[in-house]
């Protein structure tokens, strides 16, 4: 998450919270921790538990900060629906498939066939989603926008502990890539805004526009791309800093 937030936003000063344990709780309590730290204009955040009613009751507000945008991975589990992701609160953000040439250049995008995402069961439609009130219903969609996920297109990572028997140099992919990849391009484009909501409102207003790169192909489970807004996706892919 910091190497990929630094490299997307490589002028950022970058805070890393550790929390307590994996527990809800703890999570949460790191969240607190990290949108009180001076200067913060982004929070990523690559966690998520299947969302229920108990964690938007109990768990929404922490993602209310003024002057703060948080943004969560949707999950790596085709048609889970994660909390927070899945909150009117944050940004969330899903996983693409990525091909490139070989100098760097953007190709194309598809869905990455085990991005999480969905239908809230029980968060209203955000207003910010009235656009895309035809798709989602009465409930909040989730994803927001969406970025390299597949790790057999994703992102290079240096690791100076073994993992998994490796070290150096490594490939990783999964929405908890995604995520600080989005959190850092909104941070380089340097045009902070009020909150999650107010960012989303900002993305939202560029849909079909050349800011994003609309996913067309492609789908995780039940989840289908589609021209302009769709779930696993939402606008699109970052084309650039203009959609922030």
């Amino acid at each position: 998450d910091t190497q990929w937030a630094h490299a997307m936003a490589p002028r950022a000063k970058i805070y890393l919270v550790e929390a307590a344990s994996s527990n809800l709780s703890d999570l949460i309590a790191a969240v607190n921790v990290a949108k009180a730290l001076p200067g913060v204009r982004q929070v990523t955040i690559s966690f998520g538990s299947a969302e229920d009613s108990c964690s938007l009751v109990n768990y929404d507000s922490a993602f209310l900060q003024n002057g703060v945008a948080f943004f969560a991975s949707s999950g790596d589990t085709s048609g889970e629906r994660d909390f927070p992701a899945e909150s009117v609160n944050v940004v969330a953000v899903g996983g693409t498939t990525l091909n490139v040439a070989n100098d760097g250049t953007w190709l194309s995008e598809t869905v990455w066939s085990s991005t999480g995402g969905g239908a809230s069961q029980f968060e209203p439609r955000p207003v910010f989603q009235d656009l895309v009130q035809n798709i989602v219903g009465a409930y909040r969609g989730d994803a927001d926008i969406a970025a390299v996920g597949d790790p057999n297109t994703g992102v290079s990572v240096y690791d100076s502990l073994p993992y998994q028997g490796s070290s150096g140099w490594q490939v990783f992919g999964g929405t908890s890539a995604a995520t600080p990849i989005v959190a850092g391009i909104a941070n380089a484009a340097g045009a902070p805004r009020a909150s999650s909501q107010a960012q989303n409102s900002v993305l939202y207003a560029g849909i079909g526009t050349a800011n994003f790169h609309d996913i067309t192909k492609g789908s995780s489970g039940t989840l289908n791309a589609t021209v302009g807004w769709d779930f696993p996706t939402g606008v699109g892919s970052p084309n650039g800093l203009k959609g922030f």
